[in-house]
């Protein structure tokens, strides 16, 4: 690790990708495509998928299990549900609003940039893939490519030292309380709660440096904390 070099880590879902709205928008297709087989409205049915799906916490095989039980007047069992889904889903996923031009912004001024995800990595890779997010970093750390899933401080670490950075001058940014926030700060982050899917615990006291209602606002601290201008440059 860089002594004192600063970088900066990203959350992928709900952080730089807008996973609600990318699963809300897949869930609108699916009601369409089947809408003469499926009881209720379009709405009802992606709220209810949405609830299903538990912001991609609930297990996968739980998941398109109820799915498919649900909505067996459809004709796809489990296993076709989850090969739909796989492969329509990721294709033109929904970025944060300020995702593309802060991280821009911020490669520009030579900051030291990474995503941090847990999941899977072709799911993963795919989202980004997708997207211009590859090409905003210098790096990306995998869950099931690293072994080891946040809040473990070993991913923090081995992202670390792939972009050469030093965590106690470092930022990470993230939706998740515990698999983000706390976990990044045990590890020495300073650390933005991007607010929005997960509520935090009020079991957990608050441990974030900054706490923002978008991406947009994170991107413009952190612009200002690394002096980046408006043409792109650190000053």
């Amino acid at each position: 690790m860089g002594a004192d070099r600063a970088g900066i880590l990203f959350d992928l879902d709900e952080t730089l990708i807008d996973r609600s709205a990318s699963i809300r928008s897949y869930a609108g297709d699916f009601w369409t495509l089947h809408a003469d087989r499926i009881e209720i409205d379009q709405a009802a049915f992606i709220d209810r998928f949405v609830a299903l799906d538990g912001n991609g916490y609930v297990p996968r095989p739980a998941f398109f299990g109820q799915l498919a039980q649900e909505f067996a007047a459809v004709g796809l069992d489990a296993a076709a549900m989850e090969s739909h889904y796989l492969e329509t889903v990721w294709r033109a996923p929904v970025l944060m609003d300020g995702a593309l031009d802060g991280l821009a912004g911020l490669a520009a001024a030579g900051v030291p940039l990474g995503i941090v995800s847990n999941g899977r990595s072709a799911v993963q890779r795919r989202k980004i893939a997708n997207t211009a997010l590859g090409s905003r970093v210098d790096a990306v750390f995998i869950s099931e490519e690293v072994g080891v899933k946040k809040p473990d401080p070993a991913i923090f670490l081995a992202a670390c030292e792939g972009l050469g950075i030093d965590p106690d001058a470092s930022w990470f940014v993230g939706d998740h309380p515990l698999l983000d926030v706390q976990g990044s700060k045990a590890r020495g982050f300073r650390a933005i709660w991007v607010q929005g899917s997960t509520p935090w615990p009020d079991s957990v006291s608050p441990c974030y440096d900054l706490a923002v209602d978008r991406l947009a606002s994170a991107m413009k601290h952190l612009q200002t904390t690394f002096a980046v201008s408006s043409g792109g440059t650190a000053t």
